[in-house]
């Protein structure tokens, strides 16, 4: 999880070395897809659902943390990493508003990020009525 200087998060590149040391190739600790980003905000608008749903569950967890925070915070990293400036979205991006290479090189490896970026910010605006209006303000 990167913190950008804005409050927003973003998640970065899953691996980045193996089990015996050995580094990923072409491995880059800024560059971020839309996908994974797009999952974990699916992630965390569940969470909140469920305790929302069932404030017992709660209680029951080891763990707290404030997930409508960590939602408005991705929200605005998604924003800020994943739309450049002319408004369109991208699915890597290795800097705020900078598209990135994929790893591989290849344009249509993990091509499918926004469309899972952009089905989680639908969850999210269709979750309550809080996330429905910061997710108007951020995207209109």
């Amino acid at each position: 999880m990167k913190r950008l200087q804005n409050d927003g998060i973003v998640f970065r590149e899953r691996v980045s070395s193996f089990k015996n040391g050995g580094i990923q190739n072409n491995f880059d600790a800024n560059l971020s897809w839309a996908g994974d980003n797009g999952i974990m905000l699916g992630f965390f608008v569940a969470c909140k659902s469920l305790l929302q749903n069932d404030p017992n569950l709660a209680k029951q967890l080891p763990f707290k943390f404030n997930y409508s925070d960590l939602i408005t915070n991705l929200l605005i990293g998604i924003k800020s990493y994943f739309i450049t400036l002319d408004g369109n979205f991208i699915n890597w991006a290795r800097a705020e508003g900078f598209p990135g290479d994929p790893p591989g090189k290849d344009p249509w490896d993990y091509n499918t990020g926004i469309g899972v970026l952009l089905r989680n910010i639908r969850a999210a605006y269709d979750s309550d009525d809080i996330l429905k209006k910061e997710v108007y303000d951020l995207f209109g």
